[in-house]
């Protein structure tokens, strides 16, 4: 469904984000923790999301293939993963359009420690995204 659609884009692009900030930020702070361990955290906190996320975007890869075979759950694949990226780096890129690197990148990498960038409660979408985690994964 299309909400279901939109809620397991909202995760996987909140993921994105996670990734591009870390990539982006890291070297700039000159922190010393791993950048994978720190996204690590991120993700355990947000497990169950994820794992809805994943688990429902894999049925409708399935049901895309049973459609039309390998080539339109290919195409259904690269269209997803276009959509997440395109805009993952549009809101990762709005963090970073003004101010100084530094100062932006220590305040999005607090938010992302301080789990103002969890999926939770106060979430938008959070019946959309708690639908999607009762039939594909548990938070």
């Amino acid at each position: 469904s299309e909400s279901r659609d939109a809620s397991a884009a909202y995760v996987l692009t909140t993921h994105f984000v996670v990734l591009n900030s870390v990539q982006r930020c890291f070297r700039t702070l000159g922190r010393s923790d791993n950048p994978e361990a720190f996204v690590g955290q991120w993700r355990k906190r947000n497990a169950g999301y994820l794992v809805a996320a994943i688990g429902y975007m894999d049925r409708r890869l399935a049901e895309a293939a049973a459609r039309g075979g390998e080539h339109e759950r290919e195409r259904t694949e690269r269209a997803l993963d276009e959509a997440v990226s395109r805009s993952g780096t549009e809101t990762a890129d709005g963090f970073f359009r003004t101010g100084d690197k530094a100062a932006v990148c220590a305040r999005v990498i607090g938010m992302i420690e301080s789990g103002a960038l969890d999926l939770h409660v106060e979430s938008p979408m959070q019946a959309e995204l708690q639908a999607l985690v009762n039939d594909f994964g548990t938070p």
